[in-house]
């Protein structure tokens, strides 16, 4: 496990081990989980790779993807890569990623051109336009409380992230000039729509649901 993102994780974590805090949270989750932890890059890890079924992958850069992705596929293991990149707009910076199924005898990341000699070159030189400063989300102001009461082994925090939400959720729909520019932010039309579609279905009762909303109408705010 690598230590480069660390600057990503919960203020009550932060600078801790990832591989100490995916254990942790799923002990939070599964207590009688089989954890082996190895705090380590995976290149000295090989043998325990090699014991598993299935492979994810969150590294940092393309070669690392790359000499992983050969590793798996060497020794006919599944592996799914999972990956974001950074990119500067006009007024802030764009997120992209992707999640990338690799199988043995199937094309590789490098066959549908996720992996090429020109981002291969170009990443020694950048790590996405935002540079040297990793990218830091915003969070909660109740997250650390949360999170330290999820570790004291709270076992209602569902009903608590549920009961939180009560009465604190408005439908404002975002509203465009003649042009199309968003002269009001709120939710996108599908989004409303998704959203009164859950309550309706709620109505009936604590079924599961699926909602399926098209790539580009904003279902992101049912997946994050």
């Amino acid at each position: 496990m690598e230590l480069s993102d660390r600057t990503l994780l919960l203020p009550v974590v932060a600078g801790r081990l990832k591989v100490d805090i995916a254990t942790r949270m799923i002990r939070a989750l599964q207590p009688d989980a089989q954890i082996l932890g190895s705090p380590t890059k995976w290149e000295a890890a090989t043998g325990d790779l090699l014991k598993c079924d299935l492979v994810f992958g969150s590294v940092d850069s393309f070669i690392a993807r790359r000499d992983l992705e050969a590793f798996c596929r060497r020794n006919l293991l599944p592996y799914i890569d999972i990956g974001m990149d950074v990119v500067k707009n006009l007024k802030a910076y764009d997120v992209f990623g992707q999640v990338f199924l690799s199988m043995p005898g199937s094309p590789c990341m490098c066959c549908f051109g996720l992996l090429n000699a020109k981002n291969l070159a170009e990443e020694a030189q950048r790590y996405g336009d935002a540079g040297s400063n990793k990218l830091t989300w915003l969070r909660h102001p109740l997250q650390r409380r949360f999170q330290d009461e999820l570790a004291a082994g709270i076992s209602n925090w569902r009903e608590m992230v549920r009961s939180s939400w009560q009465g604190k959720f408005a439908y404002v729909q975002e509203e465009k000039d003649a042009a199309g520019v968003v002269t009001m932010d709120g939710l996108r039309m599908p989004q409303i729509g998704a959203l009164h579609a859950i309550g309706a279905h709620w109505t009936l009762g604590p079924e599961t649901a699926t909602v399926v909303m098209p790539t580009g109408t904003g279902n992101r705010i049912f997946s994050g």
